[in-house]
């Protein structure tokens, strides 16, 4: 949940569509907010504030697929943009979310490349549903390895038999790039537990390839604290509402950033050193990487020295997330790393289906 200052302009996030099983998910950022000033213009800039946390303790929803969701669009508030052509949100191709991508070889049992009457399984929808049905299962699988190395990348053959009742019977691993070999085992499990609508009338095999390689963000930390019961779950409101008087200077840092550059937009999470009487001794930037360092260091000078109320007993690290301008439409995302007339090259990366249901925030 978010409490939110903003100038005129909405800013919100749209979730991505996401298919777990038989069950769909969906999520939607949506910051609360009240007015800070009446200022005009479709330009207007906006901060958004996140609710504060304590180093390690950072809030997330409890379903897998759901708090991966919001982790995929804290990424990518976390890069940000500008008009910097080299900035890594306007890099062509820019994809936010680890990549899953999927090939498949039918090895035994005949099927016909395309359905060419209705109730036939074709090779096309065995590929076609292991890339949708598969592709949660699968980068939650490879999320957990990524976490811990985030070089982690590399592809891995599954060998999987369906039969006739459509579910898959046996899935076996039969190589692996990665070195996590959790990950590789993960993804087999996860292939085995697929089913394929229409059966087919004989048992298949088939080799499932599967390439994960990293997304173009950094996941967001999610580490724990070093001692976590030394540690309160919740900030209590009283400093929150005190680091939330520091937003009209944050939006003055923020005006200056734009006066730079009018396309810029991001999110800086302010990392606070905070002592026993509450001072604020130091202030760096946690997870994220905005894209103008002017912006940042004038934020922190803004939050050095602040007084809150005392936290906890010797001294504490919070972090406290800001939301700076509007983060563009995915179509208009797209159309800057992929301009229209960019010859399309064929994609065989696993995508969650359209969203059927939109669950609240």
């Amino acid at each position: 949940m978010h409490r939110a200052v903003t100038l005129p302009g909405r800013l919100a996030l749209l979730g991505v569509a996401t298919l777990l099983g038989a069950g769909l998910a969906a999520a939607e950022d949506r910051p609360e907010s009240r007015p800070l000033d009446a200022g005009t213009g479709e330009g207007a800039s906006a901060v958004s504030s996140e609710r504060p946390f304590f180093h390690g303790r950072r809030p997330r929803s409890e379903g897998a697929v759901q708090a991966a969701v919001e982790d995929e669009a804290l990424a990518r508030w976390n890069v940000g943009g500008s008009s910097d052509p080299d900035c890594a949100s306007n890099r062509r191709g820019f994809h936010v979310a680890p990549r899953v991508k999927v090939d498949i070889d039918v090895r035994e049992g005949r099927l016909p490349a395309k359905s060419a009457k209705q109730g036939e399984l074709s090779e096309l929808a065995v590929l076609a549903q292991t890339r949708n049905r598969g592709y949660w299962p699968l980068r939650l699988c490879y999320q957990e390895g990524l976490r811990a190395a985030p070089k982690l990348a590399g592809k891995t053959a599954v060998h999987m038999t369906i039969g006739r009742s459509g579910h898959v019977a046996h899935a076996r691993l039969l190589t692996t790039e990665l070195r996590d070999h959790e990950v590789a085992t993960c993804v087999a499990s996860r292939l085995g537990a697929l089913s394929f609508a229409p059966a087919p009338r004989r048992r298949v095999e088939v080799d499932v390839t599967v390439d994960l390689n990293p997304g173009d963000a950094v996941l967001p930390d999610t580490c724990t604290a070093e001692d976590p019961e030394s540690v309160p779950d919740a900030v209590p409101s009283a400093l929150q509402d005190a680091l939330e008087a520091r937003l009209p200077a944050l939006e003055s840092c923020y005006a200056a950033g734009l006066e730079r550059d009018p396309a810029l937009w991001g999110r800086i999470a302010f990392e606070l050193d905070v002592a026993p009487d509450g001072r604020v001794r130091k202030v760096g930037q946690h997870d994220s990487r905005f894209p103008d360092t002017g912006v940042v260091a004038c934020g922190a000078r803004a939050l050095e020295g602040l007084g809150l109320p005392s936290p906890a007993e010797g001294g504490t690290r919070l972090v406290w997330g800001v939301r700076f301008g509007q983060a563009p439409s995915d179509r208009v995302a797209a159309e800057r790393t992929n301009p229209p007339g960019t010859p399309a090259a064929k994609s065989l990366v696993a995508e969650p289906t359209r969203p059927r249901l939109r669950l609240a925030p």
